[in-house]
């Protein structure tokens, strides 16, 4: 296993583009919760509306808008045979493969985005849901934390002021990969490749003073340490 305040003329275009997304809505499978309707200022700190779908068979959603910068996705699958889920950009190009699995499963992932319009194309025969969150203005839980886990997930935020450990250990039998996010969704690089039942030590040197996010990537148990050693020059990843 990638956002302070818009000027006044980039607000009234992303209301525009909200009336015109909320009338192609009016079939879809997403049920955002009742409400006054959230600014979707990309980076501003108003939480967008949950997003959600929901369907038994192949689709492809319908379109929907999304206000930029890290957008997490949670699937479930509660059948047999393949599941996957790809977002496709407003021309409908893939831009990611987020879920790819076979059975029973339930994973999240973070991704970086920009603002815009997006669909989701599922294939799966048994019953499915897919829930999309964008959130804002979390601040970001202080240094040291554990996490735990099974399979695909993504933990944050966290702060960091310099440099980030991660402790990992891993039950399971097949790939496992952590990848570092910042807060506002674009991916930093991979912490962690391994495969099998593992433990390792990496260090982030060097970072930007912020939260920061982990995806993970995995079939088994997983645990994380996390946290901010001394500088000691060694810049390693």
């Amino acid at each position: 296993m990638s956002h302070g305040s818009a000027p006044p003329a980039r607000r009234r275009g992303w209301l525009v583009a909200v009336l015109v997304v909320a009338a192609l809505l009016g079939g879809c499978q997403a049920r955002p919760p009742a409400g006054p309707p959230p600014s979707t200022e990309a980076a501003g700190q108003h939480q967008p509306p949950t997003l959600r779908f929901a369907g038994q068979k192949p689709t492809r959603t319908n379109p929907f808008l999304l206000a930029g910068g890290l957008t997490v996705f949670t699937g479930e699958h509660r059948g047999g045979g393949r599941f996957s889920v790809q977002v496709l950009n407003k021309d409908g190009e893939p831009q990611r493969v987020l879920f790819l699995a076979s059975g029973r499963y339930r994973g999240s992932t973070g991704l970086g985005l920009g603002g815009g319009i997006y669909r989701l194309a599922i294939s799966a025969s048994t019953p499915w849901t897919v829930e999309v969150i964008q959130p804002r203005g979390r601040p970001g839980a202080a240094l040291p934390q554990r996490y735990r886990g099974a399979g695909d997930g993504l933990v944050g935020p966290f702060h960091v002021d310099r440099n980030l450990r991660v402790d990992a250990e891993h039950d399971g039998q097949g790939d496992v990969t952590v990848e570092l996010l910042s807060a506002q969704g674009p991916s930093l690089y991979f912490l962690v490749e391994e495969t099998g039942r593992f433990k390792v030590s990496k260090t982030a040197a060097d970072l930007e003073p912020g939260d920061y996010y982990l995806n993970i990537e995995a079939d088994g148990t997983w645990r994380l340490a996390l946290s901010e050693p001394a500088n000691d020059g060694a810049g390693s990843r």
